[in-house]
């Protein structure tokens, strides 16, 4: 009921059906808001926890990243230092008295247990004014093969010589020949690919070289050795070959 200012009342019905119906949309569109705004807030702050997330490992990914770059120039400098520590005791070597050197050299050879074989020159050599190969020898254990030499420095300059050296133990009964490389390298048509890869050496007067070998139970012996040295440019200043004679 109404009451108008000049005194006259209307009245008017409601359905209570009506009221029933929209008191009971009322209650759905709350509940479904209560749901949808407590779902944004949880999207959100799942999206905001997730960003702190990101940016926290984008930060242990930097981090991570000048700990390595750290590290590195750290193993630069330790390969330095130890290649410097390298360089020193080749050159202590070589500042060594030759008397000592020929003492050195006999307390070698006499420490040897087992009987050595003595190996024969082989008539293919590359001749050399630098170095030269003396008192080769050989010991066959049960599964290995052992070569023992003296690279002599003959340069008549008296210069000191640095290189590297490659033995390769070769066994020319097989079909093909059979190949052992020392140190480990990769041939090609017989000739080391990375001559750098050879035994390095710095003499001023000698330096006793040892190449080992191991063998399968029941392989036949290396027939023949073959030395190869390089120089530090990679030119070969020596190549010599030495048949192996009466090893059991």
């Amino acid at each position: 009921m109404i009451v108008a200012n000049l005194g006259k009342v209307r009245s008017f019905k409601i359905s209570p059906r009506f009221l029933a119906w929209s008191f009971l949309f009322f209650v759905f569109y709350i509940v479904v808001s209560i749901f949808i705004i407590n779902d944004y807030f949880e999207k959100r702050w799942t999206n905001d926890f997730l960003t702190e997330q990101l940016e926290n490992l984008q930060f242990a990914i930097e981090d991570t990243k000048n700990q390595l770059y750290k590290s590195k120039k750290h193993l630069v400098l330790l390969e330095s230092h130890l290649y410097s520590k390298k360089t020193e005791i080749e050159e202590e070597e070589v500042k060594t008295p030759a008397g000592s050197e020929i003492q050195e050299k006999n307390t070698t050879l006499q420490a040897e247990d087992n009987p050595s074989k003595k190996v024969m020159e082989d008539s293919q050599r590359t001749p050399s004014d630098i170095v030269d190969i003396e008192d080769l020898e050989i010991k066959k254990g049960k599964n290995t093969f052992t070569v023992f030499f003296n690279l002599v420095n003959v340069n008549e300059k008296n210069k000191s010589v640095k290189g590297y050296v490659h033995i390769i133990a070769v066994n020319k009964k097989s079909d093909p020949p059979q190949l052992w490389t020392y140190p480990k390298v990769a041939l090609q048509n017989g000739i080391p690919i990375d001559y750098k890869r050879g035994q390095l050496f710095l003499i001023k007067h000698f330096k006793t070289i040892r190449g080992e070998y191991f063998l399968d139970s029941g392989a036949d012996i290396p027939s023949s050795i073959r030395i190869l040295v390089y120089d530090q440019s990679g030119k070969m200043i020596l190549e010599k070959e030495f048949e192996v004679e009466n090893v059991s």
